[in-house]
Protein backbone atom coordinates (compact mmCIF):
# COMPACT_ATOMS: atom_id res chain seq x y z
CA UNK A 1 0.00 0.00 0.00
CA UNK A 2 2.57 2.37 1.02
CA UNK A 3 4.52 1.25 -2.31
CA UNK A 4 1.75 2.24 -4.17
CA UNK A 5 1.27 5.42 -2.75
CA UNK A 6 4.42 6.33 -3.29
CA UNK A 7 4.07 5.16 -6.48
CA UNK A 8 1.21 7.87 -7.27
CA UNK A 9 2.61 10.83 -5.19
CA UNK A 10 5.48 10.72 -7.46
CA UNK A 11 3.66 10.79 -10.64
CA UNK A 12 1.83 13.45 -9.47
CA UNK A 13 4.66 14.92 -9.03
CA UNK A 14 6.05 15.03 -11.78
CA UNK A 15 2.97 15.86 -13.80
CA UNK A 16 3.11 19.13 -11.60
CA UNK A 17 6.44 19.90 -12.24
CA UNK A 18 6.13 19.21 -16.12
CA UNK A 19 2.85 21.88 -15.80
CA UNK A 20 4.83 24.31 -13.81
CA UNK A 21 7.56 23.88 -16.39
CA UNK A 22 5.23 24.65 -19.57
CA UNK A 23 3.98 27.58 -17.50
CA UNK A 24 7.47 28.66 -16.87
CA UNK A 25 9.31 27.76 -20.43
CA UNK A 26 6.03 27.26 -22.84
CA UNK A 27 7.46 24.77 -25.44
CA UNK A 28 8.33 25.78 -28.97
CA UNK A 29 9.06 24.07 -31.98
CA UNK A 30 12.30 22.85 -32.26
CA UNK A 31 12.93 24.06 -36.15
CA UNK A 32 10.54 27.65 -36.21
CA UNK A 33 10.75 28.52 -32.72
CA UNK A 34 6.92 28.96 -33.10
CA UNK A 35 4.95 28.15 -29.88
CA UNK A 36 3.33 24.50 -29.59
CA UNK A 37 0.85 23.30 -27.45
CA UNK A 38 2.44 20.06 -26.83
CA UNK A 39 5.53 17.69 -28.57
CA UNK A 40 8.46 18.83 -30.15
CA UNK A 41 7.64 20.19 -33.79
CA UNK A 42 4.35 22.69 -34.57
CA UNK A 43 2.25 21.50 -37.25
CA UNK A 44 3.81 22.93 -40.06
CA UNK A 45 7.26 21.54 -39.65
CA UNK A 46 5.92 18.35 -39.33
CA UNK A 47 3.79 18.50 -42.62
CA UNK A 48 6.93 20.17 -44.31
CA UNK A 49 9.97 17.78 -42.82
CA UNK A 50 7.58 14.76 -43.26
CA UNK A 51 5.70 15.65 -46.36
CA UNK A 52 8.78 16.64 -48.81
CA UNK A 53 7.87 13.89 -51.20
CA UNK A 54 5.44 15.18 -53.86
CA UNK A 55 2.17 13.48 -54.97
CA UNK A 56 2.72 10.45 -56.70
CA UNK A 57 6.78 10.17 -55.94
CA UNK A 58 8.61 7.82 -53.93
CA UNK A 59 12.45 7.18 -53.82
CA UNK A 60 13.96 4.71 -55.35
CA UNK A 61 15.53 1.95 -52.71
CA UNK A 62 18.81 1.95 -54.85
CA UNK A 63 19.52 5.75 -55.30
CA UNK A 64 17.04 7.28 -52.90
CA UNK A 65 16.23 9.53 -55.94
CA UNK A 66 12.35 10.65 -56.60
CA UNK A 67 10.73 7.95 -59.19
CA UNK A 68 7.12 7.80 -60.09
CA UNK A 69 4.29 5.81 -58.85
CA UNK A 70 2.45 5.55 -62.61
CA UNK A 71 2.79 3.42 -64.22
CA UNK A 72 3.91 1.10 -62.11
CA UNK A 73 7.31 0.11 -62.26
CA UNK A 74 9.66 -2.41 -60.86
CA UNK A 75 10.38 -1.21 -57.95
CA UNK A 76 12.87 -3.78 -57.08
CA UNK A 77 15.02 -3.02 -60.15
CA UNK A 78 17.05 0.45 -60.35
CA UNK A 79 14.96 3.48 -61.26
CA UNK A 80 16.53 5.67 -64.41
CA UNK A 81 18.26 8.07 -62.21
CA UNK A 82 20.78 5.53 -60.62
CA UNK A 83 24.72 5.46 -61.43
CA UNK A 84 25.84 3.18 -63.59
CA UNK A 85 28.24 1.60 -61.02
CA UNK A 86 25.54 0.85 -58.28
CA UNK A 87 25.97 1.82 -55.01
CA UNK A 88 27.40 -0.62 -52.26
CA UNK A 89 25.26 -0.18 -49.46
CA UNK A 90 22.03 -2.18 -50.25
CA UNK A 91 19.21 0.72 -49.90
CA UNK A 92 18.85 4.00 -48.89
CA UNK A 93 15.93 4.84 -47.00
CA UNK A 94 15.51 8.75 -47.49
CA UNK A 95 13.16 11.06 -45.11
CA UNK A 96 12.63 14.25 -47.12
CA UNK A 97 14.22 15.80 -50.00
CA UNK A 98 17.01 18.41 -49.29
CA UNK A 99 14.90 21.24 -50.19
CA UNK A 100 12.43 24.08 -47.82
CA UNK A 101 12.51 23.01 -44.30
CA UNK A 102 14.52 19.48 -44.60
CA UNK A 103 17.59 21.28 -46.04
CA UNK A 104 17.11 24.18 -42.58
CA UNK A 105 16.92 20.99 -40.27
CA UNK A 106 19.70 19.51 -41.68
CA UNK A 107 21.74 22.45 -41.95
CA UNK A 108 21.14 23.20 -37.79
CA UNK A 109 21.57 19.91 -36.40
CA UNK A 110 25.33 20.40 -37.93
CA UNK A 111 25.66 22.62 -34.47
CA UNK A 112 25.72 20.89 -31.02
CA UNK A 113 23.41 23.28 -29.86
CA UNK A 114 20.76 21.59 -31.77
CA UNK A 115 21.12 18.12 -30.59
CA UNK A 116 17.53 18.14 -29.89
CA UNK A 117 16.27 18.88 -33.04
CA UNK A 118 19.00 15.99 -34.26
CA UNK A 119 17.66 13.55 -32.02
CA UNK A 120 14.20 14.57 -32.93
CA UNK A 121 14.38 14.09 -36.53
CA UNK A 122 16.37 10.56 -35.69
CA UNK A 123 12.64 9.34 -34.22
CA UNK A 124 11.08 10.25 -37.19
CA UNK A 125 13.60 8.44 -39.17
CA UNK A 126 13.56 5.95 -36.87
CA UNK A 127 9.66 5.07 -37.64
CA UNK A 128 10.25 5.14 -41.26
CA UNK A 129 12.63 2.32 -40.70
CA UNK A 130 10.05 0.27 -38.57
CA UNK A 131 7.69 0.49 -41.87
CA UNK A 132 10.31 -0.52 -43.92
CA UNK A 133 10.39 -4.31 -44.68
CA UNK A 134 13.99 -5.54 -43.91
CA UNK A 135 13.34 -3.46 -40.28
CA UNK A 136 13.93 -7.16 -38.19
CA UNK A 137 16.81 -7.81 -40.23
CA UNK A 138 18.76 -5.09 -39.08
CA UNK A 139 21.81 -5.97 -36.33
CA UNK A 140 22.97 -2.66 -35.64
CA UNK A 141 23.16 0.93 -36.10
CA UNK A 142 25.86 3.02 -36.43
CA UNK A 143 26.99 6.61 -38.15
CA UNK A 144 28.95 8.42 -40.69
CA UNK A 145 31.64 9.58 -38.05
CA UNK A 146 32.66 13.08 -38.38
CA UNK A 147 36.66 14.48 -37.59
CA UNK A 148 37.09 15.26 -33.54
CA UNK A 149 38.51 18.81 -34.47
CA UNK A 150 34.89 19.42 -35.92
CA UNK A 151 32.75 17.99 -33.23
CA UNK A 152 34.90 20.05 -30.63
CA UNK A 153 34.22 23.60 -33.44
CA UNK A 154 30.44 22.57 -33.62
CA UNK A 155 30.26 22.17 -29.89
CA UNK A 156 29.69 18.23 -29.52
CA UNK A 157 28.43 15.36 -30.98
CA UNK A 158 27.57 15.55 -34.63
CA UNK A 159 23.92 15.18 -35.62
CA UNK A 160 24.18 11.87 -37.46
CA UNK A 161 25.29 10.35 -34.02
CA UNK A 162 22.59 12.01 -32.32
CA UNK A 163 20.36 10.93 -35.41
CA UNK A 164 21.73 7.34 -35.14
CA UNK A 165 20.64 7.38 -31.65
CA UNK A 166 17.62 7.92 -32.17
CA UNK A 167 17.01 5.73 -34.73
CA UNK A 168 18.58 2.76 -32.73
CA UNK A 169 16.16 3.21 -29.81
CA UNK A 170 13.33 3.26 -32.01
CA UNK A 171 13.92 0.36 -33.86
CA UNK A 172 15.36 -1.21 -30.60
CA UNK A 173 18.58 -2.29 -31.78
CA UNK A 174 21.99 -1.25 -30.49
CA UNK A 175 23.81 1.75 -31.33
CA UNK A 176 27.32 1.31 -32.35
CA UNK A 177 30.19 4.06 -32.83
CA UNK A 178 32.17 1.42 -35.61
CA UNK A 179 33.71 4.06 -37.81
CA UNK A 180 36.17 6.90 -37.01
CA UNK A 181 38.20 9.50 -39.24
CA UNK A 182 41.47 8.81 -40.26
CA UNK A 183 42.66 12.32 -40.92
CA UNK A 184 40.78 15.73 -41.15
CA UNK A 185 38.08 16.28 -44.33
CA UNK A 186 37.34 18.72 -46.57
CA UNK A 187 33.81 20.16 -46.74
CA UNK A 188 32.04 18.18 -48.95
CA UNK A 189 29.42 20.68 -49.83
CA UNK A 190 32.42 23.26 -50.58
CA UNK A 191 33.40 20.40 -52.89
CA UNK A 192 32.58 19.65 -56.92
CA UNK A 193 31.09 16.88 -57.57
CA UNK A 194 34.13 15.15 -59.32
CA UNK A 195 36.83 16.30 -56.35
CA UNK A 196 34.15 14.81 -53.61
CA UNK A 197 35.00 10.90 -53.82
CA UNK A 198 38.97 11.88 -53.71
CA UNK A 199 38.09 14.07 -50.53
CA UNK A 200 36.97 11.27 -48.82
CA UNK A 201 38.84 8.18 -50.63
CA UNK A 202 40.60 6.57 -47.28
CA UNK A 203 39.19 9.13 -44.76
CA UNK A 204 37.67 6.44 -42.48
CA UNK A 205 38.49 3.27 -40.67
CA UNK A 206 36.79 0.60 -38.19
CA UNK A 207 37.46 2.04 -34.56
CA UNK A 208 39.53 -0.05 -32.41
CA UNK A 209 38.96 -0.40 -29.15
CA UNK A 210 41.28 0.78 -26.73
CA UNK A 211 41.09 -1.70 -23.83
CA UNK A 212 42.26 -4.67 -26.58
CA UNK A 213 43.78 -2.47 -29.03
CA UNK A 214 41.41 -4.19 -31.72
CA UNK A 215 39.30 -3.14 -34.49
CA UNK A 216 35.37 -4.00 -33.76
CA UNK A 217 34.07 -7.22 -34.86
CA UNK A 218 31.34 -6.39 -37.44
CA UNK A 219 31.93 -9.67 -38.87
CA UNK A 220 27.95 -11.21 -40.43
CA UNK A 221 26.36 -8.04 -39.25
CA UNK A 222 23.52 -6.61 -41.01
CA UNK A 223 24.19 -2.53 -40.04
CA UNK A 224 22.11 0.63 -40.92
CA UNK A 225 24.35 3.15 -41.67
CA UNK A 226 22.72 6.69 -40.74
CA UNK A 227 23.98 9.86 -42.09
CA UNK A 228 21.92 13.33 -42.24
CA UNK A 229 22.22 13.69 -46.28
CA UNK A 230 22.61 11.85 -49.52
CA UNK A 231 24.15 13.95 -52.20
CA UNK A 232 26.32 12.45 -54.68
CA UNK A 233 27.11 9.20 -52.24
CA UNK A 234 30.38 9.69 -52.02
CA UNK A 235 29.99 9.79 -47.92
CA UNK A 236 28.25 6.59 -47.87
CA UNK A 237 30.27 4.70 -50.11
CA UNK A 238 33.26 5.21 -49.09
CA UNK A 239 32.15 4.35 -45.41
CA UNK A 240 29.90 1.45 -46.78
CA UNK A 241 33.31 -0.02 -48.07
CA UNK A 242 35.27 0.19 -45.06
CA UNK A 243 32.12 -1.80 -43.15
CA UNK A 244 31.92 -4.41 -46.14
CA UNK A 245 35.43 -4.76 -45.79
CA UNK A 246 35.38 -5.40 -41.92
CA UNK A 247 32.84 -8.46 -42.47
CA UNK A 248 29.78 -6.95 -42.36
CA UNK A 249 26.95 -9.13 -44.50
CA UNK A 250 25.62 -5.75 -45.74
CA UNK A 251 25.11 -2.44 -45.11
CA UNK A 252 21.82 -0.17 -45.43
CA UNK A 253 21.80 3.62 -45.49
CA UNK A 254 19.07 5.99 -43.77
CA UNK A 255 19.19 9.28 -44.08
CA UNK A 256 17.21 12.51 -43.39
CA UNK A 257 17.67 14.26 -46.70
CA UNK A 258 18.59 12.59 -50.22
CA UNK A 259 19.23 15.74 -52.37
CA UNK A 260 17.80 16.15 -55.80
CA UNK A 261 19.71 18.46 -58.29
CA UNK A 262 17.52 20.07 -60.70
Amino acid sequence: MISDLGRRGADHLAELSSTLLDILLPPTCLLCGDGIERGDLCIDCEVSLCGSWPALVVPCQFCGMPRSKLPVPPFDQPCGGCPAKPYPFKSVTPMGIYQGAVREAVIATKRAAHGALASSLGVRLGKLIQRTDFVDQIDCVTFVPTHRWRRMIRGGPSGAQRMAISVGKVIKVPIIESLTTTRWVAKQSLLADEKRELNVRGAFRIKRSYAWQRSLNLRDQHILLVDDVLTTGATAKESTSVLMQAGAASVRLAVIARAVKR
